[in-house]
């Protein structure tokens, strides 16, 4: 089994989340047959295994009380739908199928932004309207682990101010003013 290489993006808004990877691993340099002996040093590379995945994410610990409560470290659950494949030789046919999964993980906050992530999925084989899929395409865990960089819209600080803000603003036009108008502009 190869090791594969990879990145994903996600979204989420409050606990639920999507995510888009893929991964890609077994790249080798290979010379076509047709090239062989012509004295043409003709080479490409080819991938020889690949995975790509949409997953639904539920993390409790994307709430900050959550979080909080759990000393940082964010489990998450998921499922999801992608597709696997690989190429058992060089110059070989490509040989992939659909596949969904689920399983789970676990984030652990390093510095600031940076994340350690490990994860566990669990990856089944689509047999479509009959057609097997190919051979070694089985039930099987997949493990990964990797380094996570997490970007925010919001700070969760301004977002408490600016609630307070709001608070402040309709207070403020209640008592005809003063010096509570100084609310932010939601974002």
């Amino acid at each position: 089994a190869p090791y594969l290489y990879g990145a994903s993006l996600a979204t989420y808004t409050g606990a639920v989340g999507v995510r888009l990877g893929g991964a890609l691993g077994d790249v080798r340099q290979v010379h076509p047959a047709a090239y062989v002996g012509s004295g043409t040093p003709d080479t490409r590379l080819e991938l020889g295994a690949w995975a790509a995945d949409a997953d639904v994410i539920l993390a409790p610990a994307q709430i900050h009380a959550v979080r909080t409560a759990l000393g940082g470290l964010g489990p998450y659950a998921f499922v999801g739908i992608g597709t696997q494949g690989v190429r058992r030789v060089p110059l070989a046919p490509r040989e992939s199928g659909p596949a969904w999964s689920y399983g789970g993980g676990l984030a652990q906050p390093l510095l600031g932004a940076l994340f350690l992530e490990t994860e566990a999925r669990y990856r089944m084989p689509i047999v479509n309207d009959g057609v097997q899929p190919p051979a070694g395409f089985g039930r099987a865990w997949e493990y990964r682990v990797g380094l996570a960089l997490r970007f925010s819209g919001r700070d969760e600080r301004s977002d408490r101010d600016g609630a307070r803000g709001e608070h402040s603003l309709r207070r403020g036009r209640r008592r005809g003013g003063g010096g509570r108008d100084r609310a932010r502009e939601p974002r």
